[in-house]
């Protein structure tokens, strides 16, 4: 009996080291796959390859040559045109601040170069525009307007001027506090027929037709010795001149009865 005791432990034996082996211990749990930092195909997410490029472009704007910076500004102003989105992320990146930065440069290249991007960028808004006066760009496109030494950069600052004037209350007012008025009717005079095209439409624009203080800014525009500057833009033998300061004097004269004696005491009226 005890030999058949030990026959049947040892087959036991046998058939335990026969099966396969089975751990006891719990299952690991699954590892779950890592988000792609990438958007998913057909996304229109802004913040994602949108916002990358902005930041390049911005990036560039800051440090790159010349030739690479006129591209980016290019491109940015062309972004913040299409989308709200995309205008958002233009200025989240500062844009306006390094655009504000480079009109001080030294080199009057970058100068004018960066007017030339405040000029386009403030096409694209309101808050482009408020944004822009807010950096600071106002008072050094004043002192570029002032500038002797190139009239391509006297014709890109008074460019930007007139454009963030346009239609924007807040600007006018800035604009003319920081000083503009006089020079801007200096540039009336300029050899330059474009200088004095931008010249007049600035001037048209910051006159602010359609504001409260609509007939404030015509007086104080007048008052800076802009009708009779206008007036000898009149015969300029170059048609956007003529035609620019034919819309400013039109503006200046909307309902104000002074300035329509004015302009036709300075022989605007043959």
């Amino acid at each position: 009996q005890q030999q058949q005791q030990q026959q049947q432990q040892q087959q036991q034996k046998t058939q335990q080291q026969q099966q396969p082996y089975r751990s006891t211990a719990p299952p690991a749990q699954q590892r779950k796959p890592r988000p792609s930092s990438r958007p998913p195909a057909g996304s229109t997410d802004s913040s994602g390859a949108a916002g990358g490029h902005i930041a390049v472009q911005v990036e560039i704007l800051r440090l790159g040559e010349l030739v690479e910076r006129q591209a980016a500004i290019r491109e940015l102003a062309t972004l913040a045109a299409d989308s709200a989105d995309q205008r958002r992320l233009v200025l989240q990146w500062n844009t306006p601040a390094y655009l504000t930065k480079m009109l001080e440069e030294d080199q009057m290249d970058f100068r004018e170069l960066a007017a030339a991007g405040v000029s386009a960028l403030a096409l694209c808004g309101a808050d482009v525009q408020a944004a822009l006066a807010k950096a600071g760009a106002i008072p050094a496109l004043v002192k570029l307007i002032q500038d002797d030494s190139a009239s391509t950069a006297r014709r890109a600052s008074a460019a930007a001027i007139r454009n963030l004037a346009d239609s924007h209350n807040r600007n006018q007012n800035i604009i003319a506090q920081a000083g503009a008025l006089a020079p801007l009717v200096r540039l009336l005079k300029d050899s330059d027929a474009a200088v004095q095209a931008e010249a007049s439409g600035a001037l048209n624009n910051l006159a602010g037709e359609g504001t409260a203080s609509f007939y404030e800014k015509q007086v104080r525009i007048a008052r800076a010795g802009a009708i009779p500057a206008l007036v000898k833009v009149l015969r300029s033998p170059e048609g956007e001149a003529r035609h620019s300061a034919a819309v400013a004097l039109s503006t200046l004269a909307t309902d104000n009865v002074d300035n329509q004696v004015a302009i036709a005491q300075a022989g605007a009226i043959p």
